[in-house]
């Protein structure tokens, strides 16, 4: 099948820290055929874009415990680990995308103009709508009901998380509202942006915070609870609905 071409171009440096904290990498990446372009603070992150734009799966990068299995045992082992790689890369994208929220909402804190932040803005509404409500159709659909078969539907941190996606879905609607009619409009008046800010900073301490939940509770319990057929299951299933989106 003839797919169209899909290029990159990807800068990456070393930014000194204050004191003697290690330099850290920062990645600039531009999509050479839509001209679209982003910062990144962690790798996963810009292979996550890079999938995004391809429209491909994502990539997947094996760990120095990968790396350190026995060829008889790799198989299992990275089968065993796929879909929970997969959905950390996202939240490595989600992360970068809301220190850019917060970039901006803090700017306009200072009396920056809401017009230089618009495309900012709009490509924030745009993930949250999108991006992340696949990132938790995937949670909820593939991974969640196998894990509620082994701890009982409504219990444990399955139930947490999805009363969380929830309440995030209850303040994206009126944040992607605001934005859409920011563009519409061009502008804004002072107490409604406000509004809108607050909204955002809600956005991002929540989902900063869920976010921390699945790295350090809900996956970790996960490999520990479902043998690798299991997460076989998750991963076909997960790749099922993102056919349907495709």
């Amino acid at each position: 099948m003839d797919t169209a071409p899909v290029s990159f171009v990807i800068t990456a440096w070393l930014e000194p820290r204050q004191g003697e904290q290690p330099a850290e990498w920062r990645y600039h990446v531009r999509h050479v055929q839509s001209g679209q372009e982003a910062r990144f603070a962690h790798l996963q992150a810009v292979l996550g874009f890079l999938a995004e734009k391809a429209g491909v799966p994502l990539p997947v990068v094996a760990s120095e415990e990968d790396r350190q299995v026995g060829p008889g045992e790799k198989g299992s082992h990275m089968s065993n680990n796929g879909p929970l790689a997969s959905l950390s890369a996202e939240h490595e994208v989600a992360l970068d995308i809301l220190d850019r929220l917060q970039a901006a909402v803090e700017s306009l804190a200072t009396g920056s103009p809401l017009s230089q932040h618009l495309a900012v803005l709009a490509e924030v509404a745009h993930f949250l709508t999108v991006d992340l409500a696949q990132h938790i159709r995937q949670e909820e659909d593939a991974l969640f009901p196998l894990l509620e078969e082994v701890m009982g539907a409504g219990a444990g941190p399955p139930a947490v998380m999805r009363m969380e996606h929830q309440e995030l879905s209850e303040h994206i609607g009126p944040f992607q509202d605001y934005v859409s009619g920011w563009a519409a409009a061009g502008s804004a008046p002072p107490a409604e942006v406000a509004q809108g800010k607050d909204v955002a900073y809600h956005i991002i301490g929540l989902l900063r915070q869920h976010i921390a939940k699945e790295e350090e509770v809900l996956f970790p319990m996960t490999r520990r609870m479902l043998s690798p057929e299991q997460i076989r299951v998750v991963a076909q299933k997960m790749a099922e609905l993102g056919a349907q989106v495709g």
